[in-house]
């Protein structure tokens, strides 16, 4: 799943995840937004709330979580490593501030409950 038009994301406030999260997200409504920007509950739960899946990986431990999968299903599967980032931390050290983390607790808190993030 791609953005519909990734030109009208190469701005200034793209330049540095704070910049993204103030400059730009914090005045959006991600439901408005692209797929990628929208709550991820949104995919996985029915009309009240309850999350459909029966198992949901995380990219953090994409390794554990495919061992995981192809065990439950018997079967070898193929995920080729597209889009790698050079960053070698997990996605905590992103979030410099509190206000950062408040922002984003804010917009995602159905997410961050259901997949049990934290910060």
């Amino acid at each position: 799943m791609g953005v519909s038009n990734p030109a009208q994301y190469r701005v200034p406030e793209f330049e540095s995840f704070e910049r993204f999260l103030f400059e730009w997200l914090a005045h959006r409504d991600v439901l408005k937004l692209d797929k990628i920007f929208q709550p991820q509950c949104w995919f996985v739960c029915g009309a009240s709330g309850e999350n459909m899946l029966d198992f949901t990986g995380k990219v953090e431990r994409i390794d554990k979580d495919l061992a995981f999968v192809q065990e439950q299903l018997g079967s070898r599967l193929e995920l080729p490593h597209v889009n790698r980032t050079m960053a070698s931390g997990g996605y905590a050290e992103a979030y410099r501030s509190a206000e950062m983390i408040d922002l984003v607790a804010g917009i995602y808190a159905k997410d961050i409950a259901l997949f049990n993030y934290d910060f």
